[in-house]
């Protein structure tokens, strides 16, 4: 069943890419897209709304528009929200957003990299990795920098589904590793 709904999410993502696109908006939308994912996981009222069976599509078609247009946001992103909550799929914007994500940094040439540290990195230090990135990857790298104090020290970066570990931790366990095998 998920693997269903991966489907179904890939071609909504890839319809909405092409309509920005043809538009010129990738980016707008990819915004927009984030910004909506952000909304209907964090206010439970505009989630349950456009969910809500018992309110007719038309009236939520009409809220959200207002709602948006209201926003400022791009007539492409209103149109697909509305046919979104037309085929009760509003809960595949997360997984919309992964696909569209895919397709707009094959566009742009970017990769995302994921950047694990003990402390905030600094923006020398951020500037430094992604300019590395960018030359080992030959893309643009977007950076995503998040603390995890479990890896002891170092960096963890995973980019698509390579894992460049250069973290304390797991230097530790392949000396311990060594060391085992030579006692």
């Amino acid at each position: 069943m998920e693997n269903l709904f991966g489907k179904i999410a890939q071609r909504y993502a890839a319809s909405l890419f092409d309509a920005a696109h043809e538009s010129n908006v990738v980016r707008e939308i990819w915004a927009q897209l984030e910004d909506m994912s952000s909304l209907l996981k964090e206010n439970r009222d505009y989630r349950t709304f456009v969910s809500n069976p018992l309110i007719p599509q038309k009236e939520k078609q009409a809220v959200n528009t207002a709602i948006l247009k209201k926003a400022e946001v791009h007539d492409v992103f209103i149109r697909f929200m509305n046919v979104l909550i037309e085929n009760n799929r509003t809960g595949l914007v997360k997984k919309i957003l992964y696909f569209y994500r895919q397709r707009a940094q094959e566009s742009f040439r970017m990769v995302t990299a994921h950047v694990q540290s003990v402390i905030p990195l600094s923006d020398t230090a951020k500037k430094s990795i992604s300019a590395h990135l960018k030359s080992l990857f030959h893309n643009d790298v977007e950076l995503v920098c998040s603390v995890a104090p479990e890896i002891l020290g170092g960096l963890v970066i995973r980019v698509n589904n390579q894992v460049m570990d250069f973290s304390l931790k797991n230097e530790l366990t392949r000396i311990k590793e060594a060391l085992k095998q030579e006692g």
